[in-house]
């Protein structure tokens, strides 16, 4: 059965390299992909993050992408909740204070292994 692989989008912070890492672990282990954006973000950061993860989705045909924005839920809450279902959650790190405490919230919540990409 493929695993699943979850790529956390924190607010309005850069997702580049974390959906890079996320379609390149999902092509090795033959996963699905599951991009969550949480927390606040914009309606621009909002389509800019449904556009890059298009990008993403047609370079990678054979991988199944499903993209889902929860804005008005605890990001943290989020997130750990879909680790539950996942292999791998993957999220990028940024010199953000709100987001780096997001990330080490969800070093110690995540249900699945965490890839904390710099």
């Amino acid at each position: 059965m493929p695993g699943r692989i979850v790529a956390g989008v924190l607010g309005g912070a850069p997702a580049d390299d974390a959906l890079r890492r996320t379609f390149a672990e999902a092509l090795r282990r033959g996963a699905s992909v599951a991009v969550i954006a949480a927390g606040p973000a914009t309606t621009r950061q909002d389509r800019r993050v449904r556009d890059l993860v298009h990008r993403w989705d047609e370079q990678y045909p054979a991988i199944e992408v499903t993209l889902t924005v929860s804005r008005e839920i605890d990001p943290v809450f989020t997130l750990a909740a879909a680790s539950r279902d996942s292999d791998l959650l993957v999220i990028q790190q940024s010199t953000d204070a709100l987001t780096a405490a997001i990330v080490e919230d969800l070093a110690h919540l995540s249900h699945s292994a965490l890839l904390i990409v710099d």
